[in-house]
């Protein structure tokens, strides 16, 4: 008897092992999360205008839409080096010792690339870039594809859709000269010499270089009332004079918690300073959570930011119907696309709801 014991305690340990060294090693692919797509909401903005004419007069700043945390991350995989100026989970010692796949799942953040995530309603992108060996790329900790590639698929949309805009968004440039305004005009450069169809990124800019902030914008400045496609182009801090401006304020508070609950207590405080703000700020709902490295098995149990983010997502639709869109209209959150418990339909058919009845 006893050694039957020792032979099943003995198998139960090696599976331990084994599914430790899984989850430390190997990167989840995200097919094994829900990721049904919901409905093509590629007329997002469109939607809105044909239901209310005077949504041409909706200020930026009150214009509902939904935002993807992280959005280039789509292409980090087991491959992918870290950026070393980010100071992130990639260089985090624990995650570290833990293991390649586990730093791969907590660096990615979208499961696709930008232009399915704007095709089912993303309008918002939040961007991170890494600029090393002469080359800019996308990040978050560790690189995932070149920025230019993204660049791309952006332009593709809007080439493809005219009346939609995109916010294209540098939360953090990350460089060695990141002081020198030499490496900002470089940066706009680059992305300047990205193009499609013969047009860049900035090309869909429609408003002019007085524009100092977003409240002076509206539906209707950004997308010629709807007959051009369109791009706002901006770094959430101050930066040198170039076409990449700050154009804010912006109020976007990281709750940086660890559960679904933490976050909705933590959101009566930011709708209550989203209110107070009002449409002077671009205000961003930021609801990902985030993982607990001091708690390691935690981490390790929540599987990946894509599993965390599927769950907390779905979790949250029973908030749409009431969701404050007044004090927060942007909803910004990882895994933008997942339709788990019809999540993605559902937050956009409510801000198109809550778009048609503005100006």
């Amino acid at each position: 008897m006893k050694k039957v014991f020792k032979i099943i305690i003995g198998i139960a340990c090696t599976l331990v092992l084994l599914f430790g060294i899984f989850i430390a090693y190997c990167e989840v692919p995200y097919q094994t999360i829900d990721n049904s797509h919901g409905e093509d909401h590629t007329h997002f903005f469109r939607d809105a205008l044909a239901a209310n004419a005077n949504f041409n007069n909706a200020k930026l700043t009150e214009i509902s839409m939904l935002a993807s945390h992280d959005s280039m991350t789509d292409q980090i995989n087991m491959k992918s080096t870290d950026c070393p100026l980010e100071d992130t989970i990639a260089s985090n010692k624990i995650a570290k010792a833990l293991g390649k796949g586990l730093l791969v799942r907590y660096s990615k953040c979208q499961a696709v690339d930008a232009y399915e995530q704007l095709k089912y309603g993303v309008r918002l992108l939040d961007v991170r870039i890494c600029y090393q060996n002469d080359t800019y790329y996308t990040s978050h900790g560790l690189i995932s594809d070149e920025l230019s590639n993204s660049i791309m698929k952006v332009i593709k949309f809007l080439d493809e859709n005219p009346g939609e805009f995109v916010m294209f968004q540098i939360t953090h440039f990350y460089a060695e000269d990141i002081n020198e305004l030499s490496r900002w005009q470089d940066l706009e450069n680059h992305i300047k010499s990205v193009k499609y169809n013969d047009k860049s990124l900035f090309d869909y800019v429609n408003y002019s270089d007085s524009v100092t902030t977003f409240d002076q914008l509206t539906y209707g400045d950004v997308t010629e009332n709807g007959t051009k496609s369109g791009a706002v182009i901006y770094y959430t801090e101050t930066v040198p004079p170039v076409g990449i401006r700050n154009l804010g304020p912006v109020y976007s508070y990281w709750h940086n918690k660890n559960t679904h609950s933490e976050i909705k207590e933590g959101m009566v405080e930011t709708v209550k300073k989203g209110r107070e703000l009002g449409n002077a700020y671009l205000r961003i709902n930021q609801t990902q959570t985030t993982a607990n490295f001091d708690k390691p098995f935690d981490a390790l149990y929540q599987w990946s930011l894509l599993a965390r983010a599927s769950d907390h997502n779905a979790k949250m639709t029973k908030y749409f119907d009431k969701a404050p869109f007044d004090a927060l209209p942007i909803y910004m959150c990882d895994f933008a696309t997942t339709n788990n418990l019809g999540f993605n339909d559902k937050i956009i058919q409510n801000m198109i709801e809550f778009n048609s009845k503005l100006a």
